[in-house]
């Protein structure tokens, strides 16, 4: 995932397109909370450990039995 991620900031950064990115999964489309993406963001990236997504399941997507809510 990381090697995809780092592809298209790096690709999308070339043509002068900008990357966002949702901080806590699905949590932070909800509450807008997003960063910027850039190259300086990918340097060394795929061999730091962790997410700089802060990566998180969203209980507001999911019903008791695990199945995806509609909205």
């Amino acid at each position: 995932m990381k090697a995809c991620l780092r592809a298209i900031c790096l690709a999308r950064e070339h043509e002068g397109i900008e990357t966002i990115s949702y901080k806590y999964g699905f949590n932070g489309s909800l509450k807008q909370e997003w960063r910027s993406l850039n190259s300086a963001d990918m340097y060394n990236f795929i061999q730091r450990g962790g997410t700089i997504l802060n990566s998180a399941r969203c209980d507001k997507f999911t019903t008791a039995i695990g199945e995806l809510v509609e909205f």
